[in-house]
């Protein structure tokens, strides 16, 4: 029992999981009573319904048998012929006892329009004679003999001659005549409107009457007691029954508890419901009984059914909720484990010892690793704002990027700003804050503009182009676009538009110029478009406060004429290693367009153009840039020029840059005695080096050439690529410290220049083809 206990109160959770789904399983029993309930209501409803419509039938049909005799009985003493003859026999002449037959022929046609449903029709005005359809009978062998009335004598017919009323319903009698016993209804029908009083009697069978109400009676279930305007029983369906003391008591009552829908009611001991109808004609009221037992008799199947369908619902709502409570604690579970580990630096160990439930914790636990995430997040943009910001400055200097660093960037830029597009315009935007920037407003306000200068022109841009703007120098930022070839620069011009909008009403405070690129594909395209927008941008007349320039419109300035064979002519001479043609070149470009009056803007174009050809130049052939120019003068060619200052120290830049490369291609291709002490020198700094981070760009760096170079010279003296070279040499430095020394494989790993234990076990396993501790278990066992 305490282990239970105990069970139980290590898994309180789950038990409250599974609680929480078993009280769905409680909703089953719920709906199930309340099905069965409203099957019962409906139930009972419709069946009362049915009954009151098929009530409502059997009285419209006898109305209609009552109607059709009573206007039977005007037609037949509206006849002339029975208007003559019908009266007492003292009162006949000869010639009307000649023509009595005609009675018998008149109540033979009327009893044709009854036939379907009277019994019999008989006619008397006396008590001497009675007229059926057969023939004249005598008064008393009529009632005595022929059509006998249990009940009613012929003076009592004589008596309803005198007394009776214009039409009326008589009680059910027994009745005996030639074929045998029968019940009947009687309708009198008496005319006093004429010269002597006659009455017409129509018998219908209880048992047509009670046809009529077929679709109501249900053999031993449905009861049906019809009374007339004063409450007398004229019809039962079941002499038997007590319904009809039941029904008195209710018209005494005045039937008040109808009210015009079915109600309850006890009938010798049990509970019927009733259902009523009146007569629209002559004021009869039909009801009928049916048991309650009945109702709940015919719901027993139903009741069967939901107590079956809610025992299977619950029997697998149950074995669900153990299912789904499983699969719900055991990630929680699993989640509380991880939130409990020391390493993750959660006060998960402080909430449980507050008392604090498991979901409570979890939920905390949570948070915190969402806050976490977040300031990882906020962290990673900043670093990848950082990372672009830093990649873009390079590419603006001019500086020498690897392709797997260019690779990384357009990576980033795809993923990070969705840049799907091959090419990009860079617009260069410049403000000049003026004198009544500085006297009007605050230091702080200066401060906030300022600081928020990058972020305002990229909200007003970001609606109709995909950009990144970075600052490039102080109050100047480039926005890098990325456009498709075919796209066009109109989107570009009415972000721009927008954005001069913005700022026209402030043009005593600052100036904006706007220089616009060309269309450049690839990362090196950027560094291109930029050059551009920066030469656009220093045509623009600096009296004009907002003016946009477009690189397109420089074409039209005469002073630029580096054209396609200028490109091949600078080409073939750095491939001859030509350095006094070199620099005639660059002073004859320059001079050219000095003598043509070219604007700073055109003539920093040029040097922009010639030192992107020669920068192309060094990369096919893998020299490094930095053994010539440092990244500050390559910073400074890539840059404008503003004053002559400048472009001569531009120029001299470019004429060293290219004197330094005709050096290393001649360094290139010194003799081969040279390369083979330049392969033992690579040898040497490797064995000595190779516990540190060593790249085969450092390698090249220490030996002064290009890291092509040194491979080539390498893989020729030793038949080796230098990078397998230096992972042998490593992994034969880590056997020796396996076997002799006690160093776990990490610190092994560190020693001889890994700095990721992962990859030394890789490469270890690739040369060796065992795991480091496979091979020092082998030596143990060897020694």
């Amino acid at each position: 029992m305490n282990k239970w206990l105990e069970l139980l109160r290590m898994n309180k959770l789950f038990i409250r999981i599974l609680l929480y789904f078993l009280s769905l399983v409680a909703l089953v029993i719920v709906i199930g009573v309340f099905s069965y309930t409203k099957f019962v209501t409906e139930a009972k409803r419709e069946y009362n319904d049915k009954i009151a419509m098929n009530l409502a039938s059997a009285s419209n049909t006898v109305d209609s048998y009552l109607q059709t005799i009573h206007e039977s009985s005007v037609s037949f003493f509206g006849d002339p012929a029975v208007a003559r003859l019908l009266k007492p026999r003292e009162l006949y002449t000869d010639e009307e006892l000649a023509d009595l037959y005609l009675l018998p022929q008149s109540v033979g046609r009327t009893r044709f329009g009854l036939n379907r449903f009277i019994d019999e029709l008989f006619v008397y005005a006396d008590d001497h004679s009675v007229f059926t359809a057969s023939g004249i009978n005598g008064f008393d062998a009529f009632f005595d003999k022929f059509y006998v009335y249990e009940g009613m004598r012929a003076a009592d017919w004589q008596a309803k001659l005198r007394e009776g009323g214009y039409f009326e319903v008589l009680k059910p009698m027994t009745v005996r005549d030639s074929f045998g016993q029968k019940r009947v209804v009687s309708v009198l029908a008496v005319n006093q409107s004429g010269r002597y009083p006659a009455a017409m009697v129509a018998t219908i069978r209880v048992s047509e009457l009670l046809r009529t109400m077929d679709v109501i009676l249900e053999p031993g279930v449905t009861r049906v007691v019809v009374t007339d305007g004063g409450g007398g029983t004229i019809l039962s369906s079941d002499p038997e029954f007590p319904g009809s003391e039941s029904v008195g008591r209710l018209e005494a009552r005045g039937g008040s508890e109808f009210g015009g829908s079915a109600v309850e009611l006890n009938v010798g001991g049990a509970a019927y419901t009733v259902s009523a109808i009146s007569s629209d004609l002559y004021n009869w009221k039909f009801y009928a009984f049916t048991p309650v037992d009945e109702f709940r008799r015919q719901a027993s199947g139903m009741l069967n059914l939901i107590v079956g369908i809610c025992l299977l619902l619950c029997v697998i709502g149950c074995l669900f909720s153990f299912i789904f409570s499983f699969k719900i604690y055991n990630p929680i579970r699993k989640l509380g484990e991880v939130l409990a580990d020391k390493g993750s630096g959660l006060n998960w160990q402080e909430g449980k010892a507050a008392g604090v439930g498991d979901l409570e914790r979890i939920g905390s636990g949570i948070h915190q690793l969402i806050s976490y995430r977040h300031r990882y997040q906020d962290e990673l943009q900043t670093l990848t704002r950082e990372y672009l910001d830093h990649a873009l400055y390079q590419l603006m200097n001019g500086s020498e990027r690897r392709s797997d660093q260019n690779e990384e960037l357009l990576r980033t830029m795809r993923e990070r700003l969705s840049f799907q597009e091959p090419g990009y315009v860079c617009v260069v935007v410049s403000f000049e804050f003026l004198g009544g920037f500085y006297s009007d407003l605050q230091d702080v306000d200066r401060i906030v503009i300022q600081s928020k200068l990058k972020k305002v022109i990229a909200g007003l841009l970001k609606d109709f182009m995909k950009l990144y703007v970075v600052e490039a120098r102080k109050n100047t930022y480039l926005c890098v676009v990325n456009l498709g070839e075919h796209e066009g620069t109109d989107s570009i011009d009415r972000g721009l538009d927008r954005l001069i909008q913005t700022f026209i009403q402030d043009w005593a405070y600052c100036r904006i110029h706007i220089g616009i690129g060309h269309w450049r594909e690839g990362m090196t395209g950027i560094t291109r478009s930029y050059r551009e927008a920066l030469a656009a941008l220093q045509t623009i007349d600096g009296q004009h406060p907002f003016r946009i320039a477009h690189a397109g419109e420089l074409k039209a300035e005469p002073g630029k004429h580096f054209t396609f064979a200028d490109e091949n002519r600078l080409l073939n001479l750095l491939k001859v290693g030509d350095k006094p043609g070199l620099t005639a070149l660059a002073e004859e470009m320059l001079d050219v367009t000095e003598k043509r009056s070219a604007s700073f803007g055109v003539r920093t174009l040029l040097l922009g153009e010639m030192y992107g050809t020669a920068l192309r130049y060094a990369k096919e052939r893998g020299i490094e840039l930095g053994g010539i120019l440092g990244e500050a003068e390559h910073a400074q060619l890539a840059g404008p020029c503003e004053l002559p200052a400048e472009l001569q120290r531009n120029r001299g830049l470019l004429v060293r840059f290219m004197h330094g490369i005709v050096d290393h291609v001649a360094e290139q291709h010194r003799p081969p005695g040279k390369s083979s002490e330049l392969a033992l020198l690579i040898r040497q700094y490797v064995e000595e080096n190779y516990a540190s981070d060593l790249y085969l760009e450092s390698i090249a760096e220490q030996m002064n050439v290009s890291m092509k170079y040194a491979s080539r010279v390498f893989k020729a003296k030793f038949e080796m690529n230098l990078t397998d070279y230096i992972s042998q040499l490593r992994i034969e430095k880590a056997k020796a410290l396996l076997a002799e020394s006690g160093l776990s494989v990490g610190e092994i790993a560190e020693r001889v220049g890994f700095f990721n234990r992962t990859t030394f076990l890789r490469t270890f396993k690739r040369i060796e083809g065992v795991s480091p501790n496979d091979y020092r278990k082998a030596s143990g066992e060897d020694e």
